[in-house]
């Protein structure tokens, strides 16, 4: 993202999925079904920050890594996306649409690869098509999220410990359907003295 100023671009840290702050922004829009609806956005902030979205649902959590960087020039972004991570139906031959986005905060603009007319329509209809995608299959949609979590509390001079492990599962039914599972153990619950 070339920057005549590299040192204004803002730079606000937030959580995942917190793109629209204080931050320059970057994302890919890319719809492997062609349709105007099951649109997917990938982000990232100058700060780093990663981000994902499905056009109409809140929750889209996937594996996706993201680095930026930056020079004399302004700054870069190199995403990973993996493979399971998108949905497609099995075609022989398929068609895809594609934009990337661009947002400037100093100057309060978005850019697009392709041109958007906002009086016209929704944003997806304007992203350009990507034609002969062939000979892939659909990968086996399986993900696993493992966490520890650990809480103190302090009331009234006693204070307890709270561990549990647990994994959240995705599993891909289909390409419509997805099983999401969470399985949590509470591991130990000590009370702790002064």
């Amino acid at each position: 993202m070339y920057d005549l100023t590299p040192d204004e671009i803002v730079n606000q840290f937030s959580q995942r999925d917190e793109v629209f702050v204080q931050a320059d922004h970057f994302s890919i829009a890319l719809n492997t079904y062609n349709d105007g609806i099951n649109e997917i956005h990938f982000f990232v902030t100058s700060a780093g920050t990663i981000g994902d979205a499905r056009a109409g649902q809140n929750d889209f959590d996937v594996v996706l890594d993201c680095k930026v960087s930056k020079d004399a020039k302004g700054w870069y972004a190199e995403y990973k996306i993996p493979y399971n991570t998108l949905r497609f139906p099995e075609a022989e031959v398929q068609n895809w649409t594609i934009n990337f986005y661009r947002r400037i905060v100093k100057i309060n603009q978005t850019h697009t690869w392709s041109r958007i007319d906002k009086s016209t329509g929704n944003e997806s209809q304007y992203s350009g098509l990507v034609t002969g995608v062939k000979n892939i299959d659909p990968p086996v949609r399986l993900t696993l999220f493992p966490f520890v979590q650990g809480v103190i509390s302090n009331f009234d001079g006693s204070t307890e410990t709270d561990f549990s492990a647990g994994m959240d599962l995705k599993y891909g039914l289909s390409d419509s359907f997805t099983l999401d599972a969470h399985l949590s153990q509470v591991l130990t619950k000590l009370p702790l003295m002064k």
